[in-house]
């Protein structure tokens, strides 16, 4: 018994133990054209080592790390997986970019900067000898997921910082929006899981299950997941509630071309260019004090924790 207790809590120590990293990256903000002025940053993270070969980028959502994006850590450790939680707000000098979207976003807060931080990071990986990267992403993350999904994102990537972007191994979407489809939509042959609750009022589960028929009939590898009963943030470190600070997106659903945005909800277009973006949000981002939807999880903080667990389990090892 006493060696089976030493063994236990030795694998518990290596399953938790941190180390502190810093991941060369880019700032990229969109003035007169997208993506058109960046500079050099590094982004730090939280190393878990559990695996040489197999790791799982980890990215928080529009508020910033928490307690949460740790324990998906520890979880994935305990599946052999190594994982690294990246800190892309604390790199820029932000928090809590939900308050305002179209003000954090200025500051270089935003999904395209996201997304650019992983790449960096999976290059950065492979040159140390993993062979299989992961992407896990929530909300805001989650989000990302679905960009990272798209060939167009690594022409942006490869534009911006002259390298050629190394594809992820998989990808889990967790509770993120499917808002936009462009008419140049090309997507990676990377298997995607989409984790969705079925009272999710901030990343409709109808509007997501919609984006990955789309997806899928366009080349794209999808699995849609709807879970029962949950909301928004199903696992966050905190019980079920409204947010009295937290803009949502819900409502910013639109068809993209090359010269044009289309919004779902009001039937308005808006130029393809950052002022036009900019315009796009603030009409339909609902505002905090309009915003009826409930965050939180029902009394599992780990619920989806077995769904994304076994889809890396299978992808990555």
């Amino acid at each position: 018994m006493k060696l089976l207790s030493f063994l236990f809590t030795a694998f518990i120590s290596v399953a938790q133990a941190q180390t502190d990293i810093s991941i060369p990256t880019q700032n990229c903000l969109s003035k007169n054209r997208f993506l058109d002025t960046c500079e050099n940053i590094t982004v730090p993270g939280k190393l878990y080592q559990a695996s040489n070969y197999s790791i799982v980028l980890i990215t928080h959502n529009s508020a910033g790390v928490d307690e949460r994006h740790h324990r998906y850590a520890r979880h994935l450790n305990t599946l052999g997986i190594s994982a690294v939680v990246l800190d892309h707000w604390g790199a820029r000098g932000v928090s809590n970019a939900q308050w305002d979207f179209v003000s954090a976003a200025r500051r270089g807060a935003s999904a395209h900067n996201m997304v650019i931080d992983v790449y960096h990071s999976v290059a950065y990986f492979k040159d140390r000898g993993y062979t299989n990267v992961g992407y896990i992403g929530e909300s805001m993350g989650g989000g990302v997921g679905i960009l990272l999904s798209k060939r167009e994102w690594q022409h942006h990537f490869r534009r911006v910082s002259g390298k050629e972007p190394v594809t992820l191994t998989a990808i889990a979407s967790l509770y993120g929006n499917c808002n936009e489809r462009y008419v140049y939509d090309n997507y990676l042959n990377v298997p995607l899981l989409i984790l969705i609750g079925s009272e999710d009022q901030d990343a409709p589960a109808e509007t997501c299950k919609s984006y990955a028929d789309y997806a899928n009939a366009k080349g794209a590898k999808y699995q849609f997941v709807e879970l029962p009963g949950q909301h928004h943030d199903f696992d966050a470190p905190f019980a079920l509630k409204r947010s009295s600070d937290a803009q949502n997106p819900a409502r910013c659903v639109a068809d993209v071309t090359y010269d044009q945005i289309r919004g779902k909800f009001n039937s308005k277009t808006y130029p393809n260019t950052p002022k036009g973006w900019e315009e796009w949000k603030n009409d339909c981002l609902i505002k905090a004090r309009n915003n009826s939807a409930r965050y939180g999880h029902t009394g599992d903080p780990n619920t989806g924790f077995s769904d994304w667990g076994k889809f890396f389990k299978e992808t990555l090892q």
